[in-house]
């Protein structure tokens, strides 16, 4: 499965990175893990709009506020550090990365 930016006018070298669903994001993806094939350049906003137009309107819903930005109850990391969300979407992506999303998890004492 490939995902990321496409350019009709050029060919970008693809590379591959790891994806992980938490909570409700595998069950609306069908899975825990996945990989993705992206295209060099390629930014976190890319990465995600292409995420929930891949596992549909629930996971979009989930993942994605109606103007397109990224819900405040979600939460992503990549490689371990979380995103901020002010910053997340410029994020660029390279090869190997690890992507997880987890829904943010009520608490406290």
């Amino acid at each position: 499965m490939e995902f990321g930016r496409f350019s009709e006018n050029q060919t970008l070298p693809l590379f591959e990175m790891k994806l992980q669903f938490f909570g409700g994001f595998g069950a609306l993806a069908g899975r825990s893990e996945d990989i993705a094939r992206l295209q060099t350049g390629a930014t976190l906003f890319d990465l995600l709009q292409t995420l929930a137009t891949r596992y549909g309107e629930s996971f979009r819903a989930e993942l994605l506020q109606s103007d397109g930005a990224l819900r405040d109850d979600v939460m992503i990391t990549v490689n371990g550090t979380i995103m901020n969300h002010a910053v997340a979407a410029d994020k660029a992506l390279h090869p190997n990365d690890t992507l997880a999303l987890f829904p943010v998890f009520p608490g406290g004492g």
